[in-house]
């Protein structure tokens, strides 16, 4: 289940910060809540707090 998690937090990393798409203005915002909540399941300390920067990645899914 983590490595699964993992892989979806990582994808929406990875596309949550490009540039909007034309005829699909919202699909960043989207993107960038998913990856916040993806974060926030392993927020509970198995995973992510082990891995040096996922505060950072917590921030910046949140101020966005």
């Amino acid at each position: 289940m983590e490595a699964a998690i993992c892989v979806a937090a990582a994808f929406f990393a990875d596309r949550a910060w490009l540039p909007e798409l034309p005829g699909l203005p919202r699909l960043r915002t989207f993107q960038r809540r998913q990856l916040q909540a993806t974060l926030s399941w392993r927020f509970d300390g198995s995973v992510w707090k082990r891995r040096p920067g996922w505060q950072r990645w917590a921030e910046a899914a949140d101020a966005r």
